[in-house]
């Protein structure tokens, strides 16, 4: 839902300033930008109260131009650095599971059309802050991955134009890389104001079972003196991927032709394949799938907990999740599952940057708009008896 061509980005970034105490001179979103799956949070006020509106589309694109609107013109066309990618569902796509993927042209284009989708375009000023798996974010405890880091936010900086007239689409003044799997917790732990949701033990030791596109991340955490802190961490190369080419697999054997792309995330999202005037219905060979996949996840998860035996909670979370929660929850009940669990790493992205960073964050977009010679968007004051203007978008 294109939320932000709905409202009035002056009062929208008036009514935030007021919330945070702080002057937003621009929207803040996140973006976990995963190999399968662009997932995106950012702030609204409803009825007076901050909450998180949610999008998602998935990470499919082409290079080049590969589709054309029924008036001929280039359709869901993105282009960089002379580059042009075509970005739609409906066609085969390129492979993101690349340990290059956070710094190609593609992550850029894929993250520029999860901007698109919730109204983000048109030079609109933009802060971003995105996510790497644990692995690529600190390959050893306590070494944090500065070069990715700073590699990953050079790239997102870099400008991106929408459709065959080279419109430029939302303009990222900053960018930010968190961890996953931590932000998950984070957004499990934490509320929308920054305050422990009610009932749950800051004590307790948990562990993190991110199942993503690519990669699952599991992360042992504790609660120190400092806030949360890593005790242990472990990704491994099994995620939602791994699922729909077992899967695709499986299918291929059953109905004797070769899924394309198109057929393959059908089965794998619906559970039936429609391919030359018939349907086949999938359902059995699609729970084979996950539940191979996951207990493969859930073996290599039960090793860690046996090494941390003081661990109380396993928290699951991510795309994977999403897509498995029947399955999780009838095969390992006393897992503890986020509510909308696709989305965790993006809500929690956002929360780490507001409640954490946000001084940090204003300071370098203040400095970013000064050396390009931007003027900031002015917030207006909202009177307390008018009606919010940011109503709740549609996840």
């Amino acid at each position: 839902m294109s939320y932000f061509k709905q409202i009035e980005m002056s009062r929208y970034l008036a009514d935030l300033s007021k919330q945070f105490g702080s002057e937003l001179p621009l929207p803040l979103v996140a973006n976990d930008d995963g190999y399968d799956q662009q997932n995106l949070a950012y702030w609204m006020i409803k009825d007076g109260e901050l909450t998180i509106g949610e999008d998602k589309i998935k990470s499919r694109a082409k290079r080049g131009r590969q589709a054309s609107a029924l008036d001929m013109g280039a359709s869901g066309l993105f282009s960089s650095e002379g580059v042009d990618y075509t970005v739609s569902e409906s066609l085969d796509y390129e492979d993101t599971r690349s340990d290059e993927y956070p710094k190609t042209i593609l992550n850029r284009i894929l993250v520029h059309a999860g901007l698109n989708s919730i109204g983000l375009s048109d030079a609109t000023p933009v802060a971003v802050v995105t996510g790497l798996p644990l692995k690529e974010y600190a390959p050893r405890m306590g070494e944090i991955n500065t070069s990715l880091i700073d590699d990953k936010a050079k790239n997102m900086m870099q400008p991106v134009t929408v459709g065959s007239a080279r419109q430029p689409s939302a303009r990222v003044c900053f960018h930010g890389t968190y961890p996953e799997a931590i932000a998950g917790i984070a957004d499990y732990l934490i509320d929308n104001k920054g305050q422990l949701r009610e009932g749950l033990d800051p004590a307790a030791v948990r562990m993190a079972l991110d199942i993503g596109g690519k990669t699952t991340d599991m992360a042992v955490i504790i609660n120190g003196r400092d806030g949360m802190q890593i005790a242990a961490m472990q990704t491994i190369d099994m995620g939602v991927s791994n699922i729909r080419d077992i899967l695709s697999g499986l299918v291929e054997d059953r109905v004797g032709f070769r899924l394309d792309q198109i057929l393959r995330d059908q089965a794998l999202n619906e559970r039936i394949v429609e391919a030359f005037d018939e349907s086949h219905d999938v359902a059995d060979l699609w729970e084979q799938a996950v539940t191979e996949v996951f207990s493969q996840i859930f073996a290599e998860a039960d090793k860690m907990r046996r090494k941390h035996p003081s661990i109380k909670e396993l928290v699951c979370f991510g795309g994977g999740a999403a897509l498995g929660e029947e399955v999780i929850r009838a095969k390992f009940p006393s897992v503890k599952m986020v509510e909308n669990p696709d989305g965790a790493n993006a809500r929690g992205f956002l929360k780490f940057a507001t409640t954490t960073e946000l001084e940090q964050i204003l300071a370098k977009v203040l400095a970013y708009f000064e050396e390009h010679n931007l003027a900031a968007p002015k917030a207006v004051e909202v009177s307390g008896t008018e009606d919010a203007p940011a109503q709740e978008a549609e996840a």
